[in-house]
């Protein structure tokens, strides 16, 4: 849900900041669909065909409706040559694509990385073929989170996002539930372990789980620290400065964390496949029993992102589709 959540935040700062009609194209799925209505997005359900033949129904919505500007958000245009050149090709219309860490065969007329390794990535790409928009300073948040002011308290918040796939959530709970620290967990709705989470968590007055929860930003706004995934819930820790504690199951979050720890602004617990329990238990007592790094931290994580990657992402795309001329390819 990682790339709707940033699509959708880049489709609202369009609206409200240069008051623009916007809709999305999706493959039909109850989830995605449910997150688009509830910010009353309006949405097109394509066919699961063969990229060609959805390149097909693009191009006609594009052509039919007048669109000036398309957003491409997936890991899977690397493995499609010549998909976004087929969408350059349409007259006035400007191909955007946001990528993390895989290389697109051809270059779009805007290439955006938010992620905190983006500017490594620039010698990638021919800026003479591109606008390149990388960096955290483009850093897309949940709408929902940029009202939010920091209350924290001394709770651990424990979150990996909708599925947690890996099963991470309970083997962190059984590393940390001993040392006494009050912690919310939060279980999503495709998580498979829920029923063991909930039961093991009820044997601890200190923890607490937390379901169907649509807003994150109110538990990370309360958390002296958080324990999650190096995806863009870290980016969202950051802009209310919660240091985190990061583990990597993909390649891309495998830079995010590298890149983060080497920032200083919480720490890379590497590989989930090396989890060690012993390591988690000493790190979260190390950032909690030692308030002058933990300020450290705080500090830099609220100067890396401060919540306006969407207006300039909004101005750059707006400036560059105004100015009438398309970078050469």
């Amino acid at each position: 849900m990682g790339h709707l959540s940033r699509c959708i935040s880049l489709a609202l700062q369009f609206i409200t900041h240069e008051g623009n009609t916007v809709v999305f194209a999706i493959w039909a799925n109850p989830v995605a669909q449910n997150y688009l209505e509830r910010y009353n997005l309006p949405y097109v359900c394509l066919m699961k065909e063969t990229p060609k033949q959805e390149t097909l129904q693009l191009q006609k919505m594009i052509v039919e409706g007048g669109y000036q500007v398309g957003v491409f958000d997936s890991y899977d245009l690397n493995a499609h040559p010549g998909y976004l050149h087929f969408f350059k090709r349409i007259p006035e219309f400007t191909v955007v694509a946001i990528e993390d860490n895989v290389k697109y065969p051809e270059q779009a007329d805007i290439i955006i990385n938010p992620n905190l390794f983006g500017g490594d990535r620039l010698n990638l790409y021919d800026p003479n073929q591109s606008l390149l928009l990388f960096g955290p300073q483009y850093a897309l948040l949940n709408p929902t989170l940029l009202p939010q002011r920091k209350t924290a308290d001394d709770s651990i918040l424990i979150t990996f996002g909708g599925s947690d796939p890996q099963r991470m959530t309970l083997p962190v709970l059984q590393a940390i539930s001993e040392l006494g620290f009050p912690c919310s967990v939060i279980v999503g709705p495709f998580f498979e372990e829920t029923a063991k989470i909930k039961g093991y968590c009820e044997s601890f007055a200190h923890l607490h789980v937390h379901e169907q929860v649509t807003d994150l930003g109110p538990f990370l706004a309360r958390s002296k620290l958080a324990i999650c995934a190096s995806g863009s819930t870290i980016h969202e820790a950051a802009y209310l400065g919660v240091p985190t504690l990061t583990y990597w199951t993909v390649p891309n979050q495998r830079l995010t964390a590298e890149k983060y720890g080497e920032l200083g602004l919480g720490v890379n617990m590497g590989a989930w496949a090396d989890f060690d329990p012993g390591r988690l238990n000493t790190e979260v007592k190390s950032l909690l029993n030692n308030p002058t790094e933990y300020e450290v931290m705080v500090h830099r994580n609220r100067k890396l992102i401060d919540g306006a990657g969407g207006q300039r992402l909004v101005k750059e795309i707006t400036r560059y589709v105004l100015s009438g001329s398309r970078y050469n390819g």
